[in-house]
C-alpha cells in the first residue's frame, strides 16, 4: 500500500514527505502518513527514532530494544 502512495506521489504532491510514523501507547495506537504527529511526543525535547527498513517486501525494521 505505501509503495503505491509513493509511486503516485500522493504525499509529495501535497508537500508531505514519503514517510510514515506509528505510535503504540498503553491504550491506543496511531499511524500517520507524510511525517509524524507531534501530539504523540511525551516531552517537547524528545527526538523521534527513524529506522531504515531491512526488508523491502514487508517494511520490516530491526529493533534494538523495547522500552516499557
Amino acid at each position: 500500500m505505501f509503495d503505491n502512495i509513493i509511486d503516485q506521489n500522493l504525499l509529495t504532491s501535497k508537500g508531505e514527505k514519503n514517510q510514515f510514523a506509528y505510535y503504540l501507547g498503553p491504550d491506543t495506537g496511531a499511524i500517520t502518513f507524510g511525517g509524524a504527529d507531534m501530539k504523540y511526543k511525551k516531552y517537547i525535547d524528545d527526538e523521534f527514532a527513524f529506522s531504515p527498513i531491512s526488508d523491502d517486501n514487508y517494511w520490516t525494521i530491526n529493533l534494538r530494544t523495547v522500552y516499557k
